[in-house]
């Protein structure tokens, strides 16, 4: 998948009324467009739905807090690094995961445009 954008019907394991959890893990190449500080936001339908998000290796957000949206700063550079984001929930029908950004200079949060994600490196 190209864009971190998924609801519950997009995801959801099989097996009406069954109420297992699900491990999702999307992990990729994050080409930002400029250099800059970039607030990345991490939303889920349920609070109670755990997510990580991980920068080159390291844990920049933990959302397993009582909102169901989580936001960190961070100052990124225009070259290529690694993104992970792993998302724990049960299997519901409420359930939704969504990675946002609001760009340098920008006020809306907006999804990551797909040419700025990629599964291993940015094509030549």
């Amino acid at each position: 998948d190209s864009a971190i954008d998924f609801k519950a019907e997009e995801f959801k394991a099989d097996g009406a009324g069954v109420a297992t959890e699900l491990n999702v893990t999307w992990n990729g190449v994050l080409v930002p467009q400029h250099p800059g500080r970039y607030r990345l936001v991490v939303e889920r339908a349920d609070p109670s739905d755990a997510a990580i998000l991980r920068i080159d290796g390291k844990t920049v957000l933990n959302a397993d807090a009582k909102s169901p949206r989580s936001d960190v700063l961070l100052s990124l550079t225009d070259r290529p690094i690694a993104i992970g984001l792993s998302f724990k929930c049960l299997n519901t029908e409420r359930h939704k995961l969504r990675l946002l950004w609001v760009p340098p200079g920008a006020d809306t949060e907006e999804p990551i445009p797909p040419e700025m994600l990629y599964h291993e490196r940015k094509p030549k």
